[in-house]
């Protein structure tokens, strides 16, 4: 009788608190993206590949467009409006000059979206800056993670919004 009675009042002090908890994470939501840049500085190429949750990714287009913008239909119009969302919100710089992408398609992988670019890197540094303001506009706490791969060394770093620079050197 006293274990049932034992285990009635833990039941009644941990259900305000599992109640709590679960209120605070409902408003808590996490943001965050991926970022993985790759530089061949023997063909001086970049690859950029942004995975974004699909929700976050489509309202920041809706927003930008007006529209209800559906990612799983998988167009030419859409990957053209995430190749503009992304080259204005991801800068890479090789030294002081920007490196041009383009992007090459997308996919859908569960709740996220993968989105590909790639460019030529317009001179041979060691040093490279990206400015990455991706869901920042709209999210407050958007984590940014950017994983920076040259010539097979990879470095990583992560910023939260309003922060958005990252630096990387390779010497």
């Amino acid at each position: 009788m006293q274990t049932k009675k034992n285990n009635w009042k833990a039941l009644v002090l941990l259900l305000p608190v599992a109640m709590c908890l679960s209120f605070i994470s409902a408003f808590h939501p996490f943001y965050i993206s991926v970022s993985e840049i790759k530089i061949n500085p023997t063909a001086k190429t970049a690859e950029l590949s942004c995975k974004l949750f699909t929700d976050d990714i489509q309202e920041e287009l809706h927003q930008e467009y007006k529209q209800a913008i559906h990612l799983s239909n998988i167009s030419p119009d859409n990957q053209s409006k995430l190749e503009k969302y992304v080259q204005q919100h991801v800068k890479i710089y090789a030294g002081a000059q920007a490196i041009s992408l383009h992007c090459i398609g997308y996919e859908i992988e569960e709740e996220a979206v993968w989105v590909y670019l790639e460019g030529q890197v317009p001179n041979t540094s060691h040093n490279f800056s990206v400015n990455n303001t991706l869901l920042c506009e709209s999210l407050q706490g958007q984590t940014n993670i950017v994983h920076f791969t040259y010539n097979n060394t990879k470095k990583s770093a992560r910023v939260i919004c309003p922060d958005k620079h990252f630096e990387f050197s390779f010497e």
